[in-house]
């Protein structure tokens, strides 16, 4: 909730290596590490605008609140990376 779907995705790209290379564990461990270093400084950066920021300040939050809504989320960082394959 501290992150765009967009920079999950470029996250992905930059670590997925060259088109047709197989995914390694250690590629996956790579991309959880730094997704969850991104969520982490997401959270600590009082003047971001995170989608937790966005949804709080819709569901609670003043006008001047849902114009700018700003902040992120520390709480527990939880990421997955899964491996798929045929």
């Amino acid at each position: 909730d501290n992150l765009w779907e967009k920079q999950v995705v470029s996250l992905v790209e930059e670590l997925k290596g060259m088109p047709g290379q197989v995914p390694t564990p250690a590629l996956a461990m790579r991309l959880a590490q730094r997704l969850t270093q991104a969520g982490f400084t997401a959270a600590k950066d009082p003047n971001l605008r995170t989608p937790w920021a966005v949804d709080s300040a819709a569901a609670n939050g003043s006008i001047m609140a849902r114009l700018f809504p700003r902040g992120g989320k520390m709480d527990d960082i939880s990421v997955v990376v899964a491996i798929a394959g045929r």
